[in-house]
């Protein structure tokens, strides 16, 4: 069988409501465009290298109607190989991380040890 360690999983992907900040205004009058960018919280144990910027690629595909709610079913299947454009970094950045469960797991290992 696979090392089960080598299983990623995806607890969640969620898309939360598009910020907006207003342009500053110029020292001539004219405004700035407004900058606009929508939140993704995306929960799961571990990532693969590019995996986050596949998703969001994905994402953006979907909304911008190139591929299908079905193209996007079937490239999540485990036996299913497709390619997805990676997002390029520009505009994307880590808000924070979470280390539950590895933080858990450390502890348990470690008092069963006899570490500390």
């Amino acid at each position: 069988g696979k090392d089960a360690s080598a299983m990623r999983y995806i607890l969640s992907f969620e898309a939360l409501d598009p910020v907006v900040l207003p342009g500053k205004l110029n020292n001539d009058g004219t405004k700035q465009q407004d900058m606009e960018w929508i939140p993704v919280q995306i929960v799961g144990q571990s990532f693969l290298l590019n995996q986050i910027r596949k998703m969001i690629s994905a994402a953006v595909d979907l909304g911008r109607e190139v591929v299908s709610d079905d193209q996007i079913r079937q490239s999540l299947k485990k036996e299913v190989r497709m390619k997805v454009n990676v997002a390029p970094a520009q505009g994307l950045f880590l808000d924070r991380s979470y280390f539950d469960l590895y933080n858990k797991l450390k502890v348990k290992k470690n008092t069963q040890s006899g570490g500390g």
